[in-house]
């Protein structure tokens, strides 16, 4: 619960909305009782309850917020509206680095593989396993294939602090039957995953990888 505000800042994407925000709500701080009071009591409960509700503070919980955030942006400066240099500062660097994230986001869809494709293509590497420890990006087209796969962010949720998270996470999967576990170090890297290319971890043992992806097998 005390990460959970790492949803507003995850990415420089997020966290220039927020600074946005924030900078508003401290320079127009005078105006909050007049912004609108369902706007007011809605935004408090549904920070309040996803405070409580959530397991983590993954960044793809801020579209829900978003909507809300922009429109407390406008209402406080409708109410007093002003320039100065940090207005200027705030909202250039919310800009820049929006079009910038943008940008990248369109170009890596245009450069990467198509996801579904990736994983289907990795299916003689991992086939006759039937037990998967896998990203979650994986169940999509996949879950038919296999008898039995397994989230990392299960695992990621789960886990607590180790000197060593890959034996951790080696051991987590051993312990529930798990005959393979695929990482993707470029679209959903985790802080458990070994140094790329390691050839072994506790109970496994590399048997394919390609610079992105990752397959391990039962040694």
């Amino acid at each position: 619960m005390l990460r959970f505000p790492n949803i507003f800042f995850e990415s420089p994407e997020q966290a220039a909305l927020s600074g946005l925000l924030v900078f508003m709500l401290w320079h127009q701080r005078r105006f909050i009782r007049q912004v609108s009071q369902p706007l007011r009591v809605y935004f408090v409960i549904l920070l309040a309850s996803f405070w409580i509700l959530t397991k983590s503070s993954a960044g793809n919980y801020l579209p829900l917020f978003m909507p809300f955030m922009f429109v407390f942006v406008y209402e406080l400066y409708r109410l007093q509206p002003f320039r100065n240099r940090w207005l200027t500062l705030v909202t250039a660097a919310y800009f820049v680095i929006g079009i910038y994230g943008t940008v990248e986001f369109i170009y890596r869809n245009l450069t990467e593989p198509y996801l579904p494709v990736a994983y289907r293509n990795l299916r003689p590497h991992i086939q006759p396993a039937k037990t998967g420890f896998v990203p979650i990006t994986f169940f999509f087209n996949e879950y038919e294939q296999f008898g039995r796969l397994l989230c990392s962010e299960n695992f990621g949720s789960q886990a607590v602090s180790s000197p060593d998270p890959t034996a951790k996470m080696a051991d987590w999967a051993y312990a529930r039957k798990v005959e393979f576990i695929l990482m993707d170090y470029q679209y959903r890297p985790e802080y458990f995953y070994p140094k790329p290319g390691t050839k072994t971890i506790p109970h496994y043992t590399l048997t394919y990888f390609d610079g992105r992806f990752a397959v391990y097998k039962q040694s």
